[in-house]
């Protein structure tokens, strides 16, 4: 799916005429003011042609239309600003509406901030996937002067197939004032949000819902049928005794027949089932500063619900007025006839340095305020006070500004309600300028709408198969003043053709954004097309990229995950650790708040490796599938779909194993861990207090149900069944309790152990400590997670944690009495378990280790004994060639079991099981 965003800027004037080497205006007195040319009338779907046909009939899930045109004077055409005449356009819907009709209009216009007026289009009737996709014209026609002009544009309504779970959308760290009185309050809303595919908007499901949360200060209003969103306050939560640390609410969605107490009391097989459960961290921060920037021609989607910037969408670095993260400048210079959005930066500050954070805000109901002076720049008084929106004046109005210094520019001001100091504001000077066009840009834009880097060759390709259907592009104009950014173009400005229409179409044609994809998608034509991007008919201002249409098809699937910086490129690991009850690795960097140790999520990748790539010379057996010259990055695709379940990836025979070893117990109604809602690949970790392993996995679902299909036989008649395509590869997850900073240490440095030995050898992984982490997880998390949130999850002792991998014995840990009878360590079971292993590793030939692995193997286990770094691979390699693998199985199994007696004796002082392990093989290699 590739998400339309079109820009909702207002078109950008014709170049100015100059006159005698001037920079005059060359309109002589008598020339008319420019007025609306119904020539250039178009409708405007600026949120996306496609509706889901949910039948809800709520303007929330519709889409909007706008008619839109530019100006002329009767000798210019094509000047800005873009007149809006919805209202008095009249609206009708054709094609296979159907009876009842699945799509209808609203009753009335309406206006939003910085688009105008608006028309909504409505879905009146669910339409059910098996009717299929169906294309419905919207026409607009429009009376100026006694002449009847009309206009249509094609949307189409989307039978709602949901993708995922569903996710809460709403703000995850809400800073508070610790220095506000005690009855001080805040206020954030939030959303039950569902992804549905080929949708770009998501469901809204609030009204399916009822919000709780885990803490009395954190309360949220009362259901109410039909809600949009859920409003929570939040009492101020801090005294002088916890004013300088951060304070963790788990908020649940659930149904509104559930009560939310049975979440928080003391009986844990009652608790109502959840939709979704988010994370908000309530941190004590004040405001430092206020910085002000602008974007020129944001993209419609630039601002999220609740007032802050998507930096998916538009990158802080294209907000003018901040040169960089930490530099700040006075004033931004901007182009006559367009669209702005004002975006303030706010710097918190924390008592720690190191933890102040910065937030980017549209909007804030209630405590972000714009104001602009003098306000003459802005056409029609456009200038929202709450928005940050503003239309700026045409050309020929600016032309009558050009030297008037007290009315060509405007102070914006960005003014933030801080109770402790009271307001904090922020200043941006904009300076007025000459709209006029030096040159465009055609940039591609990914499935997030995310704004690429243009390629260096102008070429791009379209590998059309189970993974890529089209490719969005979007135009940039550089100015001729040299002192306004490059910015989107505007809307009607640009228009777009094709050089080879038998190989390539584009839709729309005239639009500053377009979609590439095969001209006759069910008979591709192989070939390249040239595509142009031109500004107003203008040749001179135009740029041409090649696009490359390859009938392709998907060869492998591989599965990667960002290390734990993220500035860092993705890599294919066996193995990795999460800590419940944090939030999002990327949200607490990029907030200042720094959980890298132990991350509460981890993003995971897909690449693909496309038979145009084997034809071109890629051998599947050897490519590296981080290599992103060779292999697509497919992660974003809606086809492509993360599996997380309870159990462990065996590498050896490529499969996960989620069969319980022990017996089966009762466990929690929701998994360790689970994959996000929101952003695809993103594994995110359930509660404060969880232990288990997570076997992950990718696929395409090539048949769209939503559901792995595995191959089956033709049988009974029926055809067979094509498998869909799985990851070559997968990875394990262990989850473990490092909910607050207390616990991150412990859990990192068991990360640290357990990394190496899980990564260095396929059978030692396979054979012995995955099946015993995820039998430690399946015995101790049902434990666990019915542990009460909160300060609570400091009593959870990690060590003892980690020596019951061997024994079983979680009398060391709170709400162990809510186990069955603890499952003893079988200690022969082990001993066989590693015999087999020196015996799988030596061929059964008894001459020693000679194979590289067992190598591996070891080397990762000494290297954690005191001078373990130090050890001579050669030397090693000569020691354990000279071993009995009888006499090394025998020590290894005695190791374990000394050290699992002497848990079981007195767990407090004995050294840990792994502590014993390492030092029994040490002392079986002289070290």
């Amino acid at each position: 799916m590739n998400t339309k965003l079109l820009s909702i800027s207002l078109a950008l004037v014709t170049s100015v005429l100059v006159a005698c080497g001037g920079g005059g205006d060359a309109r002589s007195p008598d020339r008319p003011s420019p007025s609306l040319d119904p020539v250039s009338l178009r409708v405007d779907l600026p949120f996306g042609d496609e509706l889901a046909g949910l039948g809800t009939n709520k303007v929330a899930d519709g889409i909007s239309a706008r008619m839109v045109g530019l100006q002329t004077d009767g000798v210019e055409s094509d000047l800005g600003p873009e007149l809006n005449v919805t209202e008095g356009t009249t609206w009708t819907i054709t094609g296979p509406i159907g009876n009842p009709a699945i799509a209808g209009l609203a009753a009335s216009v309406r206006n939003i901030n910085g688009l105008g007026n608006v028309k909504d289009i409505l879905s009146t009737e669910f339409l059910a996937e098996p009717a299929g996709k169906k294309t419905l014209r919207l026409t607009g026609t429009y009376r100026y002067k006694g002449v009847t002009y009309s206009r249509f544009a094609d949307f189409i309504v989307v039978p709602p197939t949901r993708v995922g779970p569903p996710f809460i959308d709403g703000p995850e760290i809400i800073p508070f004032d610790p220095l506000q009185d005690s009855n001080a309050t805040e206020e954030a809303s939030y959303e039950l949000s569902q992804k549905l595919k080929d949708i770009v908007k998501p469901e809204n499901r609030t009204g399916e819902a009822k919000f709780c949360a885990n803490k009395a200060f954190f309360t949220f209003a009362d259901y109410a049928e039909g809600q949009t969103s859920a409003l929570a306050t939040i009492s101020n939560p801090f005294n002088s005794s916890n004013s300088q640390e951060s304070i963790t609410v788990i908020i649940s969605a659930i149904s509104p027949n559930d009560e939310c107490e049975t979440l928080y009391d003391d009986v844990t097989d009652n608790n109502a089932p959840t939709f979704a459960v988010k994370t908000v961290k309530i941190v004590p921060a004040t405001v430092k500063s206020v910085d002000v920037c602008v974007i020129t021609n944001p993209p419609a989607l630039t601002c999220k619900s609740n007032g802050e910037l998507d930096q998916d969408i538009v990158a802080t670095t294209s907000c003018n007025g901040l040169d960089s993260a930490t530099t700040v400048v006075t004033e931004a210079t901007v182009p006559a006839g367009e669209m702005l959005q004002m975006v303030a930066k706010i710097q918190y500050k924390t008592e720690s340095v190191n933890a102040n954070f910065s937030r980017y805000q549209c909007s804030g109901a209630g405590v972000l305020s714009w104001s602009a002076n003098p306000a003459a720049i802005y056409s029609n008084s456009s200038f929202s006070t709450t928005a940050g929106t503003a239309t700026l004046i045409g050309q020929a109005a600016y032309n009558q500004l050009r030297n008037d210094t007290s009315n060509n520019n405007s102070l914006v001001t960005g003014s933030y309600k801080n109770s402790s100091t009271g307001t904090v504001t922020g200043n941006l000077r904009l300076m007025l300028s000459d709209a006029e066009v030096e040159s465009i840009t055609i940039r591609p834009v990914d499935n997030n709408g995310t704004v690429g880097i243009p390629s260096a060759d102008k070429k791009y390709q379209i590998n059309y198969s189970l993974l890529q259907k089209d490719q969005s592009f979007v135009a940039f104009c550089k100015y001729a003043d040299p002192a306004i950014p490059e910015a989107r173009c505007g809307d009607s400005t640009i228009k777009w053709t094709v050089g080879s229409p038998t190989i390539l179409k584009v839709a729309p044609v005239q639009d500053v954004m377009t979609k590439a994809s095969p001209a006759t998608p069910n008979a591709i034509v192989n070939g390249e097309s040239t595509l142009t991007a031109t500004y107003k008919n203008s040749t001179l201002k135009s740029d041409q990229v090649t696009v490359k249409v390859i009938d392709d098809s998907l060869v492998a699937l591989y599965l990667l995950q960002q290390q734990d910086d993220p500035a860092q490129p993705a890599v294919v690991d066996q193995f990795s650790c999460l800590g419940s009850g944090n939030y999002s690795i990327s949200a607490s960097q990029e907030n200042g708040f720094d959980f890298s140790m132990v991350p509460g999520s981890r993003q995971f990748k897909a690449h693909a490796l496309l038979k145009s790539a084997v034809d071109a010379g890629t051998n599947p057996d050897t490519v590296n599938p981080a290599d992103l010259s060779i292999l697509k990055d497919v992660t974003d695709l809606p086809s492509v779909i993360f599996t997380a379940d309870v159990g462990y990836y065996d590498s050896a025979n490529k499969t996960c194993v989620v069969a319980p070893i022990t017996e089966p117990l009762p466990i929690p109604s929701s998994k360790p861990a689970e994959f996000s809602g929101e952003t695809n690949g993103l594994l995110v970790t359930q509660g404060d207090a969880r232990l288990g392993t997570m076997c992950i996995r990718v696929y395409v679902d090539a048949d769209d149900n939503q559901a792995y299909t595995p191959a089956k036989p033709a049988e009974g008649g029926a055809p067979a069944v094509e498998a869909d395509p799985l990851s070559k590869n997968g990875a394990s997850v262990l989850i473990q309790p490092a909910g607050t900073i207390a616990l991150q240490g412990q859990a990192g440095s068991a990360c640290q152990i357990f990394d190496p030995l899980l990564s260095a050898n396929d059978d030692l992984s396979n054979q012995l400590l995955l099946p015993a982490l995820f039998n430690l997880g399946y015995l101790g998390d049902p434990a666990i997670s019915a542990l009460p949130v909160g300060d609570l999850v400091n009593q959870i002792p990690v060590d003892a944690l980690l020596d019951a991998i061997l024994t079983g014995d979680f009398s060391a840990i709170p709400g162990a009495d809510q186990l069955p009878v603890p499952i003893p360590s079988d200690l022969d079971g082990v001993q066989a378990i590693v015999e087999g292993l020196i015996a799988t590793l030596t061929g059964g030939g008894g001459e020693g280790l000679p194979t590289d692995d067992a190598i591996a193997a070891i080397t990762s286990i000494v290297s954690g004994l005191p001078g373990g770094d130090q050890l001579d691979p050669a030397a090693l390699q000569e020691a354990l060639a000279g071993l009995d693998p009888q006499a090394l199985a025998t020590v290894l199994a005695d190791s374990i079991a000394a050290a699992a007696e002497g848990i079981i004796a007195d767990p407090a002082t004995t050294p840990t099981a792994l502590e014993n392990l390492l030092s029994g093989l040490g002392g079986l290699l002289g070290l």
